[in-house]
């Protein structure tokens, strides 16, 4: 590395990664990545990158996303006043281009008065806004959401200034979006909630309410589930009521009921417990388990206050339903070991199955019997399939003697006494880790196995950063990644290899492995793609796409052409040199585009190609950067002519480009331009002259195509023009192009020819 380069690298400081969210389309919901924010010190450049590509740079201060579409797709637009700080007009910007949601005024960095902003998961999915006035950066008066134009909510903020809420509310659920409409109404005092609330849920048809709840009620029951550890908590006593009863929908691709019970078990104390019976409805299935959780103080999450968890606990795994985690925390952290248990009902008998079991102290007094392998096996419902889940013992002889015994546990997690994972042996594509973690870092060899205990990789760790050759696998897109890492990041070349696991390539059996793409990372370990790519995502389970295109520091440059799974050329998208989409060529066109960009306008030579990438046109911007041509072109129009033919295989479609030939002046056509019908030989079909002041009028004698030149009858309108405007005769006429041979056709009163 030269010292140039060290110096660069130097320059540049990563901080802690964020969490967003991200649509996954194969789940249809939303998931939970992270994203790495690196920031070059010497220019305070701010790089937003995910999987090596870089998201987003920006020269501010880093912005708050709550989703990768923000980060991708959102700019905010203004001025810097005395000191940096915003003032005047700041707009809303949205794949470069300005939103509805005009924004608002600031004044010295703060916001006041009239403000229409973006709801805090802002996407694609969900294009909610707020509607209020500010004062000195603080909400006031009344505020009101909106779904694209419809008013779903809102409520008042104090006049005060101090931007808290007050009297009657409808508030949107933090990940509001078109699949989860959810919203609750009550009211608040002080900015607290109080009284009887209400959660409601729109299917599509109308909001419905789900389920009513006594805030008042939750404040004053404090639940605790009695235990050893605990000596003594508040001296608050429980009111009256015995018993509150709760009920939940829980709103999913599978719909479900959950009702949650809340007894006290002291009178005099606060020692209480919750117990969650849930009711986990589907098509085929019915899931039921009781939960216990155990308390040192729980206040409704809504009123923003902790809920401390001590002691030994079961409960809902975030991902699936079916699953319940059981464990200890200690000072609200998880510590120890913790089992994933799986439940069903059947004929209304609960069953409850343990995956693992930690009740076992000493492996080496488990007795295999003369096998070296014991498979346990359970089914797992999950998202609407069945996962086959598997825990292997297997003995690891040395010279004779037993070594020790490797554990292969498909759902365990662990933790240290700091409340650190350990060792999580699951990852979330469904593939088990196995390997070694020390002080809650992971080191040494550690290898991925499929659910079904197949070798999928693996590589090393140091010092809970990944080194050296590495073989992972990406699960959902059926690839297979082959290279090296360098102090946790991806560095020189890596390829990649697709796993068939059906019959949609027909020289492929299914379980063949074939070489699909790959590309350069950076040798810095920066982690940015570099040069060209081939890339492939499953967008649906029969939906492969290979992406075929550059990187430069780490952005999508130049065209990237998208195929389908059978090789054919879907579309193409233009990236600018920050990496900013900013054409998109679609399918119905077959005709692609190729040139440079410079802030958002076309600028110089630019190049179209036809569906096979072959060039058919083209010709330049001026480099004033204004986006309008100059000089000779051959343009390509949008409507593809097309003409059928029998062969063998049965009608084939032969697509035939039509073209236009001529200049340009100052944006406009002038002088002499024609008409061209792409074949294997170019065919002249008509033309004419502009006039020369570039008015772009057509003059004297032209050869007009037809609004129904369309498939094998090519239809052509001959006469005059004088100053743009026909005048004079005009004829119609059909045009035998491949007999060179014109006759002449009749127009009729409901616009259809008869020869």
């Amino acid at each position: 590395m030269s010292s140039r380069t060290k110096n660069n690298t130097d320059l540049l400081k990563e901080i802690p990664e964020i969490e967003v969210s991200k649509w996954d389309k194969l789940q249809q919901k939303r998931i939970k990545i992270k994203i790495e924010i690196i920031i070059n010190s010497d220019d305070n450049l701010i790089l937003y990158s995910y999987k090596g590509a870089i998201l987003k740079k920006q020269q501010t201060k880093p912005n708050t996303f709550y989703n990768i579409e923000q980060i991708v797709c959102l700019d905010w637009q203004g001025e810097y006043g005395e000191n940096n700080l915003k003032s005047g007009k700041w707009k809303a910007i949205w794949k470069g281009k300005q939103l509805k949601v005009d924004g608002g005024y600031y004044e010295n960095g703060m916001k006041q008065g009239l403000w229409n902003e973006l709801f805090k998961n802002y996407f694609c999915h969900s294009q909610v806004y707020e509607q209020g006035e500010y004062l000195n950066n603080k909400k006031v008066g009344k505020w009101q959401y909106f779904n694209l134009n419809d008013e779903i909510g809102g409520g008042s903020y104090d006049e005060g200034g101090i931007g808290i809420k007050v009297g009657k509310w409808i508030d949107l659920d933090e990940e509001f979006y078109n699949g989860k409409q959810v919203i609750f109404g009550g009211e608040y005092k002080n900015g607290k909630k109080v009284g009887l609330w209400s959660t409601w849920f729109n299917n599509g048809n109308g909001y419905k309410q789900m389920q009513k709840y006594d805030i008042n009620l939750i404040m004053q029951n404090f639940l605790v589930v009695e235990d050893h550890m605990m000596k003594e908590v508040m001296e608050q006593r429980l009111v009256n009521g015995l018993i509150w009863m709760k009920s939940f929908i829980l709103v999913n691709k599978q719909f479900g009921e959950e009702n949650i019970k809340m007894v006290k078990k002291k009178v005099y104390g606060v020692f209480g417990s919750i117990m969650e019976m849930v009711t986990n409805k589907c098509k085929k299935y019915e899931i039921k388990c009781l939960i216990m959780r155990n308390f040192l103080v729980v206040e409704d999450h809504m009123m923003n206050s902790m809920v401390k968890k001590i002691g030994k606990w079961r409960e809902m795994n975030e991902n699936c339903t079916s699953l319940i985690n059981s464990g200890e925390y200690k000072n609200n952290k998880q510590i120890g070991r913790w089992d994933i248990w799986f439940n069903y009902s059947e004929n209304n008998k609960q069953i409850v199955l343990v995956v693992v079991d930690h009740t076992m102290k000493k492996v080496e007094e488990l007795r295999l019997g003369n096998g070296l392998k014991q498979m346990k096996k359970h089914l797992v419902f999950q998202n609407n399939q069945v996962t086959l889940v598997n825990m292997q013992m297997v003995k690891n002889k040395v010279f004779g003697k037993v070594s020790g015994v490797k554990y292969i546990c498909t759902l365990a997690i662990f933790y240290d006494q700091m409340g650190r994972m350990k060792n999580k042996s699951m990852s979330k594509n469904g593939t088990t880790l196995i390997g070694e973690t020390k002080l809650g870092k992971k080191v040494g060899k550690w290898e991925i196995f499929s659910v079904k205990n197949q070798y999928f990789g693996g590589g090393f760790y140091a010092q809970g950063f990944k080194k050296g050759k590495w073989i992972e696998t990406d699960q959902p897109n059926q690839i297979t990644q082959i290279g090296e890492y360098k102090n946790g990041k991806k560095v020189g070349r890596w390829d990649m290899w697709k796993n068939y696991f059906n019959d949609s390539q027909p020289n492929l059996k299914i379980g063949d492995i074939c070489f699909s793409g790959g590309g350069e990372y950076d040798e810095e370990g920066l982690g940015m793609k570099i040069g060209k790519w081939t890339l492939q995502e499953m967008k649906w389970r029969h939906d492969i796409r290979t992406y075929i295109g550059e990187y430069k520091n780490g952005n999508k440059v130049g065209v990237w052409r998208i195929y389908s799974e059978g090789n054919r050329l879907m579309f193409c998208v233009l990236y600018d040199l920050d990496g900013i989409e900013i054409d998109v060529s679609q399918q119905k066109d077959r005709v692609f585009e190729r040139g440079q960009v410079q802030k958002g306008k076309k600028v110089g030579k630019w190049e179209i190609f036809g569906e096979n990438w072959e060039q058919i046109g083209g010709g330049s911007y001026h480099e004033e950067g204004d986006g309008t041509k100059t000089g000779k072109w051959i343009e390509v129009n949008q409507t593809i002519i097309v003409s059928k033919k029998q062969n063998i295989f049965g009608e084939q479609k032969e697509r035939n480009y039509l073209i236009y030939v001529g200049v340009y002046k100052n944006g406009r056509k002038v002088d002499r331009w024609e008409s061209w019908l792409k074949e294997d030989e170019d065919i002249l079909i008509g033309g004419g002259n502009y006039d020369e002041e570039g008015n772009g009028n057509k003059i004297g004698k032209w050869i007009d195509l037809d609004d129904q030149f369309l498939e094998g009858k090519y239809i052509t309108q001959r006469g005059l023009y004088k100053s743009g405007i026909k005048v004079g005769r005009w004829d119609i006429l059909f045009s035998d192009i491949h007999k060179n041979k014109d006759v002449q056709m009749q127009k009729n009163l409901i616009n259809r020819y008869i020869f």
